[in-house]
């Protein structure tokens, strides 16, 4: 209780809103939202008659004809709120008598009655107090200490119905499944089944905690599977993890090899380039040398022919043209077989 006082305005707290709760409305998932914004949240996320709690997720039904004003009201968060109010009036908020529903600052309060009086109906109070209200403790509520406080969530519920505001509700219909006052029992419940309120508040707990303790064990089920879960994708994240590293490593590997083939086929092309550059430049001066031959025993004849006279043009002619014919003959076949081998080494090479 001490640690509930504590953080009170934490319990009375709407999550949509992130104000005080307004008209305090509960859903099935047992979370709590003021009517306003639960009604607001529902309309603009609602799909197929169907809507998500703000603070679980879980699916629920949208209210017959959209009536959120009828959902269950969570008497423990108005219990809650009343003592928040009560917990400000030392802040200088003023509180609604629960007997003329005038709001004042000075407000005390009936442990008996369990009702707020204004100073005026404090003081119609305590002319009756020898009459109908003896032993009764009225205590100004800015005196409140904690035990006042939990006294105050212990107060009993007044009825709903119009009409019956001022007559708690002791009764509890089985039929309708609600809590109902004396009046109500003489009046629209009368042909139901009722009893005390205490007798339904006993069945309904060993029934609540017979629930709770399958609700825990679905819940230690629950941890269970999400421990296994957890077990699971630690070890996929280890075993993806190892596969990333042997996938690298052998990329690695394979790079690796394919770079010392590299090295290997670009060193056995180098080395063949440089054996073909030596064939190609020897070739290549042997066929200078006979381009020079040839130069050589065609220049001679032309500078014959200009300095020599006709008789010994024809013997010198005579004599050249065997050596000219052999020579051009025998160059000839070397230039055609260098010419063959450069062909044949340029194929080879390309």
């Amino acid at each position: 209780m001490e640690s509930l006082m504590k953080s009170l305005q934490k319990h009375v707290t709407c999550s949509i809103c992130l104000d005080t709760y307004t008209n305090p409305k509960t859903i099935a998932c047992l979370h709590t939202f003021c009517c306003h914004c639960l009604e607001r949240h529902a309309r603009t996320s609602a799909r197929n008659g169907k809507f998500l709690c703000p603070e679980c997720q879980a699916e629920m039904t949208l209210p017959d004809e959209n009536r959120f004003d009828k959902l269950p009201t969570s008497f423990h968060h108005n219990s809650l709120l009343s003592v928040l109010g009560v917990r400000q009036v030392g802040d200088g908020s003023e509180i609604s008598c629960d007997i003329c529903k005038k709001t004042s600052l000075e407000i005390s309060y009936c442990f008996d009655c369990e009702k707020l009086m204004c100073s005026d109906c404090k003081n119609a109070h305590e002319l009756f107090r020898n009459a109908a209200f003896k032993g009764h403790k009225v205590t100004p509520v800015k005196q409140f200490q904690d035990k006042d406080y939990e006294a105050m969530l212990r107060r009993q519920s007044f009825c709903s119905q119009q009409y019956h505001e001022r007559e708690p509700t002791r009764f509890y219909c089985t039929e309708c499944e609600m809590c109902v006052c004396q009046i109500c029992i003489n009046t629209t419940h009368k042909p139901h089944g009722v009893e005390p309120i205490e007798k339904a508040a006993d069945n309904a707990k060993s029934e609540i905690l017979t629930l709770a303790e399958i609700m825990e064990e679905r819940i230690t089920t629950c941890d269970a599977s999400i421990r296994q879960i957890e077990e699971m994708e630690a070890e996929m994240e280890a075993n993806v993890a190892s596969s990333k590293r042997e996938v690298s490593r052998a990329t690695d590997q394979i790079v690796a090899k394919a770079r010392e083939l590299e090295r290997d086929n670009i060193t056995a092309l180098e080395n063949t380039r440089l054996l073909n550059a030596q064939k190609f430049n020897s070739a290549k001066q042997q066929l200078q040398s006979f381009a020079k031959q040839f130069t050589q025993a065609v220049d001679l004849p032309r500078r014959l022919f200009k300095l020599i006279r006709a008789q010994i043009l024809y013997k010198t002619t005579n004599k050249l043209r065997p050596v000219l014919k052999t020579s051009t003959t025998f160059q000839s076949h070397h230039f055609r077989l260098v010419h063959q081998r450069c062909l044949k080494l340029y194929t080879m090479t390309v």
